[in-house]
């Protein structure tokens, strides 16, 4: 059967109204000094016996099997007040109230020892620091802590030596966020609490202001300790930064974002580099316009004629005795008056007329340009970066 959590038992065979020594704790159950550690502290206690008992706050000296120094009476058989213990054997008991949990500040590195079980922790530190853990065997299983990061860096909690948490070496803590700790088995295990948002989401808002722990996915370097939590989530996939102490992130300023052609594993085919001009199956891929290309039929004319082809032909007129005109002809004494005038087409005087033919030579091209907007109704707003820090 597991201990129950922030419970210790020992027994005393001290009598009277003094200090209580303490006896080693059985085996079935957790000593003073593994519930509260070595150190001096006050506890409330229980001291009970077959005929009374004695509720109050008093003083662990720390110590193994350790001493008790009653403080103050809660509640007793004696009416409320110090009880005289009889002589014989007395069980104490030690019980952590929720109500009465401390809360440990801390502003950097520090340790946790079993005495702080069951408190909240509160670190207040503007630069990076580490929380270690003691042996998770040493816990009782489903005790531990509330760690809240109330700070501006990161917090790093560390389990002790190879143990780990969630699986993992170290847990980090933005700020900002809240770990429940607790000892799950022989590891620990940590449910993490915040703003109800992942690491590396995106945050659409209306307005104007950069929304808390969020940076502006804008292309920009970031440093990856101060931003360990978004490095350790989106690495260089944005870009390396400067390969050793920055990193990239997104840049969305314009642009629609869109899921994972091969969201899954298993492409869809629906965004390819081959039609789109965009890689949809690997992450961070850009690409698209505003534009949309404009097409037209242009109309190319060389220009054309229809040609006359015209050898030459005559039309002469000649009289009833054959006389005929051109070369000086002698008309005789009548001055033609007395002339047979009649029309005679030459031989081979034909028109000879003939239109050519010709080609348009009308050309009809196609073309593609970037002039016409491509932009469905649209609303412009914000998009932040939820990085927890």
């Amino acid at each position: 059967m597991p201990i129950i959590a922030y419970r210790a038992k020992q027994s005393s065979e001290t009598a009277g109204t003094g200090t209580l020594v303490l006896s080693p704790a059985a085996s079935n159950a957790r000593s003073f000094q593994a519930a509260f550690g070595a150190a001096a502290r006050r506890i409330q206690y229980c001291i009970q016996w077959s005929t009374g008992f004695e509720i109050g706050y008093g003083d662990f000296d720390g110590g193994s099997p350790g001493a008790l120094t009653r403080a103050t009476i809660l509640a007793s058989s004696n009416s409320g007040g110090l009880v005289s213990l009889p002589a014989g054997t007395k069980d104490v008991f030690c019980v952590v109230d929720p109500a009465a949990h401390e809360v440990i500040a801390i502003s950097g590195t520090a340790n946790l020892a079993l005495a702080d079980i069951g408190n909240t922790v509160v670190f207040s530190g503007a630069a990076a620091a580490t929380l270690n853990l003691p042996a998770v065997a040493a816990v009782p299983i489903g005790a531990g802590w509330l760690v809240r990061n109330a700070g501006a860096a990161v917090l790093t909690i560390d389990p002790n030596a190879s143990e780990t948490i969630n699986g993992q070496a170290v847990l980090t803590l933005p700020a900002g966020m809240t770990a429940e700790i607790k000892r799950h088995g022989a590891a620990w295990t940590a449910m993490i609490h915040g703003y109800g948002r992942l690491i590396g989401e995106y945050v659409q808002v209306a307005g104007a202001s950069l929304p808390p722990l969020c940076v502006w996915p804008n292309g920009q370097n970031l440093s990856r300790s101060s931003y360990a939590a978004l490095f350790a989530a989106i690495g260089t996939t944005y870009g390396a930064g400067d390969g050793a102490t920055s990193f990239g992130t997104p840049d969305v300023r314009g642009r629609g974002l869109f899921a994972l052609d091969n969201l899954g594993g298993v492409a869809a085919g629906r965004i390819t580099n081959a039609v789109s001009g965009i890689a949809g199956g690997s992450l961070g891929a850009v690409g698209g316009d505003e534009r949309t290309g404009t097409h037209g039929h242009g109309v190319t004319d060389p220009t054309h004629g229809h040609g006359v082809n015209d050898p030459g032909h005559l039309h002469g007129i000649r009289t009833a005795n054959n006389a005929s005109f051109g070369g000086g002809v002698n008309a005789g004494s009548d001055n033609f008056q007395n002339l047979d005038w009649r029309g005679e087409t030459t031989a081979g005087a034909a028109t000879n007329i003939s239109i050519g033919a010709a080609a348009t030579g009308i050309a009809v091209q196609n073309f593609a340009g970037g002039a016409s907007a491509n932009m469905p109704p649209a609303l412009i707003c914000s998009v932040a970066l939820f990085a927890g820090a």
